[in-house]
C-alpha cells in the first residue's frame, strides 16, 4: 500500500535521479548506468536499493523524460541500464520549465 509518505518518497527518487542524470548531461561526463546512479544517489542519503533505482527509471522513460539500454541476462534474469541520457522533456522538467506533479525537484 503507498501511503503519502511512500508518494513523496517516490516523487524525490524520480527528481534526484532526474536531477543526477541532467547534471552528468550538462557537465559531458560519461554516460551514467543505473549501478552508477544508485550509488550517487545513496551517497545523497537516499535509501534506495538497485531495484528501486530500476523502477525509477522505468517510470522516467515511460514519460520520455529519460532513454537507455536496457538488457536482460537470461540466465540470471539480471537487469543492467545502460548509458542513461536525459530527454528535452526531461530537462524542462529538471529546469523548472515544466512541472510533473510526480517529481519533487528540489
Amino acid at each position: 500500500m503507498i501511503t503519502a509518505d511512500n508518494s513523496m518518497v517516490l516523487r524525490r527518487w524520480r527528481g534526484l535521479a532526474l536531477e543526477l542524470i541532467y547534471a552528468s548531461f550538462r557537465n559531458r561526463g560519461p554516460a551514467i548506468d543505473h549501478v552508477m546512479l544508485s550509488g550517487m544517489m545513496q551517497r545523497l542519503g537516499q535509501n534506495i536499493c538497485v531495484n528501486d533505482v530500476i523502477f525509477v527509471l522505468r517510470w522516467l522513460k515511460d514519460c520520455h523524460y529519460v532513454e537507455y539500454i536496457e538488457t536482460k541476462n537470461r540466465y540470471t534474469n539480471e537487469v543492467s541500464i545502460a548509458q542513461l541520457k536525459i530527454t528535452r522533456s526531461g530537462c524542462d522538467v529538471a529546469e523548472g520549465i515544466a512541472e510533473d506533479p510526480a517529481i519533487l525537484i528540489l
